[in-house]
């Protein structure tokens, strides 16, 4: 019989968001940080403009694919990222 995990719903976006990366203790120090600093870098990017401490669900529906290409641009020709870390910045 495979393991089985029972999610409770959280309170909260944002701790929807560290139980994700407490999750990711299994991981080195820094993919954790690494997938922190990504997380918080989107949604003080536009449309959000907030941190990650103050972005709630109803935020997060504001979020159209337009402001996902957007991101994906920015992170192109203004941070000059190349498209493996785009992807993993993300995917």
């Amino acid at each position: 019989m495979g393991d089985s995990i029972i999610k409770f719903p959280s309170t909260s976006l944002q701790e929807d968001i560290y139980i994700y990366l407490e999750e990711l203790q299994n991981h080195s120090p820094n993919t954790r940080e690494s997938y922190e600093r990504d997380i918080r870098e989107f949604f003080f990017f536009k449309p959000v403009e907030k941190k990650l401490e103050h972005v709630y669900e109803n935020d997060m529906k504001q979020i159209r694919k337009t402001d996902l290409l957007s991101y994906r641009n920015y992170l192109s020709t203004i941070k000059n990222n190349s498209n493996k870390t785009i992807n993993i910045k993300i995917y």
